[in-house]
């Protein structure tokens, strides 16, 4: 099966990556259900929005609550994500690092 990493990256328009065929995949290509397109690509926008091409490149957005709201949704999103792909892919997303991240942000708004 099919290796594909959920991922956001700079500058790159989809968060698929198949380790397979070394490329980038997108959005309507992978998946069926519209919310979960429409909330992959809201996802996309929101993350290449901190985009700063500034040296050192530091985020724009500098708002913890944002973030935190930003970083719940990418972890549903790819809850929602391994259920829809399981079967079809091997879906790859680095739970740990999003999950520390949560509670970074969390300890610091409250």
């Amino acid at each position: 099966m099919e290796k594909i990493k959920f991922f956001f990256e700079y500058e790159i328009n989809t968060p698929f990556y198949s380790k397979d065929n070394f490329c980038f995949i997108k959005i309507n290509n992978l998946l069926q259900n519209k919310y979960l397109i429409k909330e992959i690509e809201e996802l996309e926008c929101m993350y290449q929005q901190t985009y700063n091409d500034n040296y050192p490149p530091e985020p724009l957005h500098n708002d913890k609550i944002r973030e935190y709201i930003f970083i719940n949704r990418v972890l549903v999103s790819a809850e929602l994500l391994q259920k829809e792909l399981e079967g079809k892919y091997n879906f790859e997303f680095d739970w740990e690092e999003w999950i520390d991240k949560l509670k970074r942000i969390k300890e610091e708004i409250f």
